[in-house]
């Protein structure tokens, strides 16, 4: 296996959490909507981001969101679901994951190409990084996704961007994500190195299989 040259990180569960948690954040939700729950939050943290569509808007994407994960609601109920998830959720109230700066500083430390590849707003996800105070750790920040001219992960597109972006090869690159399919599928298809650091228990035989699979973000320092 080629030695790692360029590092690059995914932003969202990764690197930081919302500080409102997912089940505070489901319940507000269903009852300032008025709608009875019809799954779960685990439901949701299960939906696979290549199912939902490209949609031009955050209402938009929680509604496409909500459909993938239950058919059984009327178009009322979740259009009422999606508007009142805008209104609830603070996108920018971000705080890191446990080890995340630490892994985050190792790599700075040791690598003098850093970038970062997250899908969202542009305006939000920029927030999100100077709240976090990183913003000037990176050589390289590019947001993908509707908001942008540059397809969402796991789109081939938007990892051959940010590599462009630091002049690096994939070969010679790792990309460190929690997304199975979104972070880890995407990196392998355009033929980089991968990490997985997952928020939850992974599964044995993980598809697609990353190069890597990390306990916590601190734990770059034992594949760096």
């Amino acid at each position: 296996m080629p030695a790692i040259e360029t590092v690059v990180f995914d932003l969202d569960t990764t690197l930081c959490e919302n500080t409102q948690s997912d089940e505070e954040i489901h319940e507000a939700v269903f009852s300032r909507a008025g709608v009875e729950p019809q799954f779960t939050v685990e439901a949701v943290r299960n939906v696979d981001p290549a199912e939902i569509p490209t949609v031009e808007s955050d209402q938009a994407f929680y509604e496409q969101l909500y459909r993938a994960v239950s058919g059984g609601l009327t178009d009322e109920q979740y259009r009422r679901l999606a508007e009142t998830t805008v209104a609830v959720v603070d996108e920018t109230d971000v705080e890191f994951r446990a080890g995340a700066r630490e892994g985050l500083e190792y790599a700075r430390e040791q690598y003098d190409s850093l970038g970062m590849l997250t899908y969202g707003d542009p305006e939000t996800q920029r927030a999100k990084l100077d709240r976090l105070g990183i913003a000037d750790l990176f050589d390289a920040v590019v947001v993908c996704g509707p908001k942008t001219d540059i397809a969402g992960k796991p789109d081939p597109e938007a990892f051959q961007a940010v590599l462009d972006r630091l002049e690096a090869v994939p070969e010679t690159s790792i990309y460190i994500g929690d997304s199975l399919q979104g972070d880890i599928g995407g990196a392998n298809n355009v033929g980089m190195q991968s990490a997985w650091v997952p928020g939850e228990t992974p599964p044995a035989d993980p598809d697609p299989e990353p190069t890597h699979v990390l306990e916590s973000p601190a734990e770059v320092r034992e594949i760096l």
